[in-house]
């Protein structure tokens, strides 16, 4: 009986990372992709997000390889709406990304890749992220964009089902513990009797 215990904790355990495995998979599948250097338009919501830098990915169809990390590539977001139609822009509306703090590296299939930068919105809708090389010049790379929040869900769908499962199996355990020491509670009581 205590197997079955230990089985409802390995299962539930391993079911959770195989789930955790599996979102992961899909979310680095489904990140947005763009060519750097360069300006694009995204639709962001109020969210933190990373930059990740693509050594190996496919980028428009085709398989594209950037071998070394961009070297002096800065980047900057701003709404749309801080932009006026001359093009000048509200200095005080632009998020300058920061470097990670611990680099979060991914290699699956198609893709590899580790995060390099790091922001903040603070408004909802389009905006527009550059990026440029502070020299002027440098190779064009892929980097892919990201909402930290699926990051943080992952983790808890892993953590809270893992100790769901270790839970449940120390309950079962328990459980069996308890009933085998009452029988052999009552075991003792009747050949006690018996001998009496």
């Amino acid at each position: 009986m205590y197997a079955v215990g230990i089985a409802i904790i390995v299962v539930g355990v391993a079911a959770c990372i195989a789930f955790a495995r599996a979102r992961f998979h899909n979310t680095v599948e489904a990140m947005d992709r763009y060519s750097m250097p360069g300006d694009h338009v995204v639709d962001l919501e109020i969210d933190g997000y990373m930059l990740f830098w693509e050594k190996k990915s496919v980028f428009n169809g085709k398989p594209w390889t950037n071998p070394e990390p961009p070297s002096g590539l800065a980047c900057s977001v701003i709404p749309l709406v801080a932009i006026a139609e001359d093009g000048t822009v509200d200095r005080f509306a632009v998020i300058e990304p920061t470097r990670v703090e611990a680099t979060q590296p991914y290699d699956i299939e198609r893709y590899t890749g580790q995060s390099v930068l790091e922001f903040r919105t603070i408004t909802r809708g389009e905006h527009r992220l550059s990026c440029a090389y502070q020299s002027g010049q440098g190779p064009t790379v892929v980097m892919a964009l990201d909402d930290t929040a699926k990051s943080g869900w992952t983790v808890l769908y892993v953590v809270g089902g893992s100790s769901l499962a270790l839970l449940l199996g120390v309950a079962f355990l328990f459980s069996v513990y308890v009933r085998r020491a009452r029988a052999l509670g009552r075991a003792g009581i009747a050949a006690a009797e018996r001998t009496a």
